[in-house]
């Protein structure tokens, strides 16, 4: 994208409301001024903000309908916000799933029994003005509603959440918002063959630095991703009008201000920064991407990712993945691997050991090493196609590494990839 040349149509992607604008504001704000069409898509409505709805009505024990009325309050929030940055209201689609739940749609909840939200105790959208309201809060579900908004505004960018961002929704978002362009392009629609993807960060160790409001700084992207090779990050220059513009957007969400004001300045500021993400396509049946080290103090506090790379191999009757590790694997470890083919409606969510959950199919092998662990499986692997795929690791109940998920294509003639 050219400087000050943005895309027709633009389709901005957040987890709650007000990470649009954290992320995105400006951006949102210029292009539509230009005369862009953009929309915006948020999958939950913040009603799952524990700490938040305790002090918005001041009580410790707050009701399954306080979160609902909350949910609704951060909605009219959401227009106030997004009319200051030239967004019409119809423009501004709440799809209404389970803040909190993101995640666990996406790799436990994906169809079946619906999963319940426990604050407001909802199994289903509960709101009136949802873009699909009662859809079962389930990953399927959530996916199918996003793929019918995506093919109403055909975006040629959809701007989401950075799949290394450490909020849970954040991560899952951001892979749900991929999966769903994915797909669309898995199925031939020509925006999606075309589309482009970028990744806005909120939640990542000591950034933005500082945690205040410097409308005069450019925003910039952690150190930590460019010591790792990942492509560049794309820079939007942001005028004098348009910081402030996103700084009274943010302010526009009272319910969050007493709480978090200092931290929602920090991201007013002259400019924004997207990371582009693109299909990993297997070259000679491989493809490998790399997950960045977190600051010393992190690590010092034991908050590290200890995944470093992932590697996905093609090979005859199946598939190898390999998981690289920044320090020596651990008995009482568990590797996940979660998965969701491109053309079949196949999902995996794969436990070593399973421990009763996740179990692989017959014939997986696992290998733990020093530096990591090896997973090969035999599968139907059609000859072209594609999987978004991505690995966890667990030490008991507490999630010690996680790397983004990527999707990862081939083509072959009725054999392995080819580059």
């Amino acid at each position: 994208m050219r400087e000050g040349v943005f895309p027709s149509s633009i389709l901005v992607v957040a987890p709650h409301p007000d990470d649009e604008t954290l992320g995105a504001g400006g951006m949102i704000a210029q292009a539509a001024a230009a005369g862009s069409a953009v929309h915006v898509a948020l999958l939950t409505s913040g009603d799952g903000f524990r700490q938040d709805a305790e002090r918005y009505y001041l009580a410790l024990e707050v009701t399954p309908a306080e979160y609902m009325h909350l949910a609704y309050e951060r909605q009219a929030e959401t227009i106030r916000a997004m009319a200051r940055l030239g967004v019409p209201a119809h423009q501004v689609h709440f799809l209404g799933f389970p803040d909190g739940g993101l995640d666990t749609l996406l790799l436990a909840a994906w169809d079946g029994e619906p999963w319940e939200s426990p604050t407001t105790r909802a199994r289903q959208v509960p709101y009136v003005n949802a873009y699909d309201p009662a859809q079962p809060y389930l990953g399927l579900a959530l996916l199918e509603v996003l793929g019918r908004l995506t093919d109403q505004v055909r975006p040629a960018l959809t701007i989401m959440p950075h799949p290394l961002d450490q909020h849970p929704d954040h991560w899952a978002a951001g892979a749900f918002a991929t999966l769903a362009v994915a797909r669309a392009a898995s199925a031939g629609e020509p925006w999606a063959v075309q589309a482009q993807r970028w990744g806005y960060l909120v939640h990542w160790p000591a950034w933005p630095m500082p945690p205040a409001y410097r409308p005069d700084w450019p925003q910039m992207p952690p150190p930590q991703f460019s010591a790792t090779g990942l492509t560049p990050w794309q820079e939007v220059a942001l005028e004098s009008r348009t910081v402030l513009d996103k700084r009274e957007a943010l302010m526009a969400y009272d319910s969050q201000v007493e709480l978090i004001k200092p931290f929602l300045l920090a991201f007013a500021r002259r400019s924004e920064v997207f990371h582009p993400d693109a299909d990993l396509w297997l070259v000679n049946g491989r493809g490998r991407w790399l997950v960045p080290p977190m600051d010393r103090v992190t690590r010092w506090l034991k908050r590290d990712n200890v995944v470093r790379a992932v590697q996905l191999d093609w090979q005859p009757g199946g598939m190898r993945l390999e998981v690289r590790t920044a320090k020596p694997w651990q008995e009482a470890w568990r590797l996940r691997v979660s998965g969701h083919l491109l053309l079949a409606a196949t999902v995996y969510d794969w436990w070593w050991p399973p421990a009763g959950k996740g179990e692989a199919p017959a014939g997986a092998e696992v290998t733990k090493g020093v530096t990591g662990a090896h997973v090969t499986w035999a599968e139907g692997w059609p000859a072209s196609g594609g999987v978004m795929v991505g690995v966890q690791i667990w030490d008991g109940d507490r999630l010690i590494g996680r790397s983004p998920l990527r999707v990862v294509r081939w083509s072959g003639d009725g054999g392995g990839p080819s580059g």
